[in-house]
C-alpha cells in the first residue's frame, strides 16, 4: 500500500506522535509562539491555514488522486512559507513535515530531507521528540550510505533527545528510554556503520583499517552475553552471523590470523537457520579471502585475483564442515580453484557434488539451477580434458536439456558445434 492511500487517522498518527500532537493541539488553543523573533516576516495564521490545508490535501479523502507532482508542490509550498532554521515552535512542525516527505518515495528529494532533518535536530525550538525523529533518519541515512560519522552523530542525538523527553515534565504520553526499541540495536548499528564505510574504502585508504578496528570493538560488545543484542528475542538474534561480520571486520583491519580464529569459534556453536549464508564459516571465509585477494580489475583478464582467492579457500578448506549453510558454495570454488592445474583433481571435486547422496547438497543444487548448470559445464570441461569425450558429450548435452536458457548453455553450444 503506498503511504498516501493510507486511511487519514493512520497517516495523522504517522505525521504527528502522540505527544507532538499534543503540543500541536496546545499551540491551536492558545496561539503558543516562540520566544525568539522569526527571522523574516510571516502571517502566523495564514501559515497555519497553508499548513491545515497541506494536510488535509496530503492526508484526506483527496490523497489517493493526487499526482506526485502535486504533493511535491505542496511540500515546496510548505517550505516556502516558514524560515529556515525555523523561528518558531510552528515553523518546525511544518519543517518536520516537509522533511517527512523529502524522505517519501513518491515526494522525495535526498539532500533536502537531509538538509531539514539536520536543521531540526539541531533546532533550539524543536522539541525533543522531534529532535528524536531527526536523529533516527539521519542514523538511517548514515548507515545506508556508508557514512559513519552520520550515523554515529545522530545515534548520539538520538539518546541525547531521548533522555531530555524522558524528564520532560511537560510530556503526555509515556516513554522510558529503556523500553525504547531502538535503543539497545545501537550498539549493533554502530558496529555495522562503521563496517560498511570501511569496507567502502581502498585498500590504500589509512581509514579502512582505523573504522574497521573501531567496528570490531562495537561487534565485541554486541557479543557479550550481558548486552542487549544477546537478548533473548532480540531482532539479531544469531552469534554466528555477527561473528561473520567480525570476521569481515577483521580482514579489513589486514588480521589473517583473526579470521581464522573467528572461523574456528563460529564452528563451536550450532546456526539459527541452518539454510543462512549469512551464519556460514564458508561465506566468512570466501569474502575474507576476496578483501584479502585486494581490489579486483575489471580489466584485469589474467586470471590473478581470481586464483587467490582460491587458493586461500583451498588452504583453509577444512575449516568448513558438511552442516555449514555454505557449505556447496564453497566446495564450488575449492574445486574450481584446482581447475588452474591438472584436472584430475578438479574432476573429482565436481563429480563428488554433483552424484553427492548427500540430501543437503542435492537440495541446494535443485535450489540453484545456475550453480547445478556451473558444474555441469566444468565437469563436462574436465572430461574433454581427459580425453573422455563421448562422456563430455552427454554431460554437455544434459546440460542444454536440463538449463536450456542458463547463461552457461552458449559456451556448451559452442563447445559441442565444434566438436573439439
Amino acid at each position: 500500500m503506498r503511504p498516501f492511500q493510507m486511511d487519514r487517522a493512520r497517516l495523522k498518527r504517522r505525521l504527528f506522535p502522540p505527544a507532538l500532537a499534543a503540543a500541536l493541539a496546545l499551540a491551536g488553543a492558545i496561539g503558543l509562539r516562540a520566544s525568539q523573533p522569526a527571522t523574516r516576516p510571516a502571517d502566523e495564521r495564514a501559515v497555519e491555514a497553508l499548513h491545515k490545508q497541506a494536510i488535509d490535501e496530503l492526508y484526506g479523502q483527496r490523497a489517493a488522486s493526487l499526482t506526485a507532482a502535486e504533493k511535491c508542490a505542496w511540500r515546496d509550498r510548505l517550505l516556502a512559507a516558514v524560515n529556515v532554521p525555523p523561528a518558531t515552535r510552528r515553523e518546525a512542525v511544518i519543517l518536520s513535515d516537509v522533511a517527512r516527505l523529502a524522505s517519501e518515495k513518491e515526494t522525495g528529494d535526498d539532500q533536502l530531507a537531509l538538509k531539514l532533518w539536520d536543521c531540526l535536530l539541531n533546532s533550539p525550538v524543536a522539541t525533543p521528540s522531534m529532535r528524536m525523529t531527526a536523529a533516527d533518519h539521519l542514523r538511517l541515512k548514515g548507515i545506508s550510505s556508508a557514512d559513519s560519522a552520520l550515523a554515529l552523530r545522530a545515534m548520539d542525538a538520538y539518546l541525547a533527545a531521548a533522555r531530555e523527553y524522558e524528564n520532560d515534565p511537560d510530556r503526555t504520553q509515556p516513554y522510558s528510554l529503556a523500553r525504547d526499541h531502538r535503543a539497545p540495536g545501537f550498539g549493533l548499528e554502530r558496529a555495522a556503520a562503521l563496517f560498511y564505510d570501511a569496507q567502502r574504502r581502498a585498500p590504500d585508504d589509512p581509514q579502512r583499517a582505523i573504522l574497521a578496528r573501531r567496528a570490531i570493538e562495537h561487534f565485541d560488545e554486541c557479543l557479550a552475553p550481558d548486552s542487549p543484542a544477546a537478548r533473548p528475542g532480540h531482532w539479531f538474534r544469531s552469534p554466528r552471523g555477527l561473528l561473520q561480520y567480525k570476521g569481515c571486520a577483521l580482514a579489513l583491519a589486514g588480521d589473517y590470523e583473526g579470521v581464522i580464529d573467528v572461523a574456528r569459534r563460529m564452528n563451536t556453536m550450532p546456526p539459527v537457520n541452518p539454510r543462512n549464508h549469512a551464519e556460514s564459516v564458508g561465506e566468512l571465509l570466501n569474502r575474507a579471502a576476496e578483501i584479502f585477494a585486494g581490489t579486483l580489475d575489471e580489466r584485469d583478464t589474467s586470471g590473478v585475483w581470481v586464483r587467490k582467492v582460491r587458493r586461500f579457500l583451498a588452504r583453509h578448506e577444512d575449516l568448513v564442515p558438511a552442516d555449514d549453510p555454505g557449505y556447496v558454495t564453497f566446495q564450488m570454488r575449492v574445486a574450481y580453484h584446482y581447475l588452474d592445474g591438472p584436472k584430475v583433481e578438479a574432476f573429482k571435486r565436481i563429480e563428488a557434488l554433483l552424484y553427492s547422496p548427500d540430501p543437503r547438497i542435492r537440495n541446494f543444487l535443485a535450489d540453484h539451477s545456475e550453480a547445478w548448470a556451473n558444474l555441469l559445464f566444468f565437469y563436462g570441461d574436465c572430461l574433454m580434458s581427459l580425453q573422455r569425450p563421448d562422456e563430455a558429450r552427454a554431460v554437455f548435452e544434459d546440460l542444454l536439456r536440463r538449463f536450456p536458457d542458463d547463461q552457461m548453455a552458449p559456451a556448451t553450444r559452442s563447445r559441442l558445434e565444434k566438436g573439439w
